[in-house]
């Protein structure tokens, strides 16, 4: 797994009940580790270890069969954050969030977040990395055919993760 995908895969997207029904996926017993080399989501290598969660999935079709858009809700992940140069350790639970991906014809996607997400922006993003925050609010974002993060929009709070995680 590339970084960029387990940076994909260590994203926070959890719910505040927002009435949405969808078939219960249970919550996974084991960790998730995901090691982020430095220079790519902090100055330090940071390793972010998953656990819990409770998220649903939705795929959204037109009538060809054409995959439109993705919707995801629920429990988010318990997090721990780790500097792997110092050792110094951050916890975060998410109580919730709501993901909507819509695929673009050009290949791009359009995705809307609100609630708890923690995004890594590497240094080939806008802005450009490397950053870890945890966005608290809506954010909009374009996933080009790259895999680059482009943030369109931003209405909320932020938490730098990677200041917090300094020496």
């Amino acid at each position: 797994m590339n970084a960029r995908h387990a940076v994909l895969a260590a994203m926070v997207m959890v719910a505040a009940n927002s009435g949405i029904s969808f078939a219960q996926k249970p919550e996974s017993p084991e960790p998730q580790v995901f090691d982020v080399p430095a220079g790519l989501g902090c100055e330090f290598e940071l390793r972010i270890a998953q656990t819990g969660g409770n998220l649903i999935l939705k795929e959204f079709y037109d009538r060809d069969g054409n995959k439109l858009r993705i919707l995801q809700a629920g429990k988010g992940f318990d997090l721990v954050l780790t500097n792997l140069d110092t050792g110094k350790r951050l916890t975060l639970p998410t109580p919730g969030s709501v993901m909507s991906t819509r695929l673009n014809a050009d290949g791009t996607q359009t995705v809307s977040s609100t609630g708890h997400n923690l995004v890594v922006l590497f240094p080939t993003d806008v802005p450009a990395g490397p950053s870890t925050v945890l966005y608290i609010g809506r954010l909009v974002y374009l996933v080009n055919t790259s895999g680059a993060f482009i943030v369109q929009s931003f209405n909320g709070r932020t938490r730098d993760i990677c200041a917090e995680l300094r020496g």
